[in-house]
């Protein structure tokens, strides 16, 4: 599994593609944050059961951690919104781009980090696409980074050339 840096990372850059593309989008920004990192919630949620029942913990860690007990989760935490269908959506784009992060980790993070099909099969799925410490894996984490100050720098000066253009300009 990626480190929850990683997570929260690829939620930032996915909200910064979302920011370019739709207005509004800036009100839900802690909303894709979350759900990028919402399926490691297993442990603050499993953390006091191991000292009563090691095989509820387990149980609750299997569950919080396939697509279908996330987007309950994220179902449950967008009950909680004015704008439901808004903020699901994007908790699932979150939670959509946590597994796919933990997926390319297949085998570094347990069996139950990939149970994808969880209620249907208890197979794990993965790619075997990085090593957990690897030069690829750290050149891809400085690609994101600068690709998000990229995207950033873009942002802003889109900004500024439209009010140059809107007071000066016209």
């Amino acid at each position: 599994m990626p480190c929850l840096v990683a997570h929260i990372a690829l939620g930032w850059i996915i909200y910064l593609v979302l920011h370019m593309r739709y207005e509004g989008v800036e009100r839900y920004r802690a909303v894709i944050l979350l759900g990028s990192i919402l399926p490691d919630a297993k442990v603050f949620l499993a953390a006091p059961m191991m000292f009563f029942n090691m095989n509820a913990a387990e149980s609750i860690m299997v569950v919080m951690h396939s697509p279908l007990g996330a987007f309950l989760l994220g179902v449950f935490t967008a009950s909680f919104f004015k704008d439901f269908k808004v903020v699901l959506a994007l908790f699932v784009i979150g939670i959509a781009s946590h597994f796919a992060l933990d997926i390319t980790m297949y085998p570094f993070g347990g069996v139950h980090h990939y149970l994808l099909l969880y209620p249907l099969s208890y197979e794990p799925i993965g790619i075997e696409a990085f090593w957990a410490v690897d030069c690829l894996t750290l050149g891809l984490v400085i690609l994101a980074i600068i690709m998000t100050l990229l995207i950033k720098f873009f942002i802003n000066n889109k900004r500024k050339w439209k009010i140059i253009k809107k007071y000066y300009l016209e």
